[in-house]
C-alpha cells in the first residue's frame, strides 16, 4: 500500500511532462473516481504501475507507444 501523495505527485509529474489531457486520457482509460488523490489514503501499490503502463497512440499521426512516467518512446 502506499499514500495518495506518491500519487499525487506522479500526477503532478505527468502532467508538467505531457499536459493536463494526457493525465485525463491516463484517468478515463484507467477509470479512476477521480482525477485526483487523496494525500492520506491508502491505495493498493498496482494503480502506480498501472498508471505507468498506459499506452498513448497518434502521436505526429502515427503509432506510439509511450511509457507515461519515463517519456520513452
Amino acid at each position: 500500500m502506499l499514500y495518495g501523495v506518491i500519487l499525487e505527485s506522479a500526477r503532478d509529474g505527468i502532467i508538467l511532462s505531457y499536459g493536463l489531457n494526457i493525465w485525463k486520457r491516463i484517468v478515463n482509460q484507467l477509470e479512476l473516481p477521480s482525477d485526483e488523490f487523496d494525500l492520506f489514503t491508502h491505495y493498493n501499490d498496482q494503480l502506480l504501475l498501472n498508471i505507468c503502463d498506459c499506452e498513448f497512440v497518434n502521436v505526429e499521426n502515427k503509432y506510439h507507444r509511450r511509457m507515461c512516467m519515463n517519456g520513452s518512446s
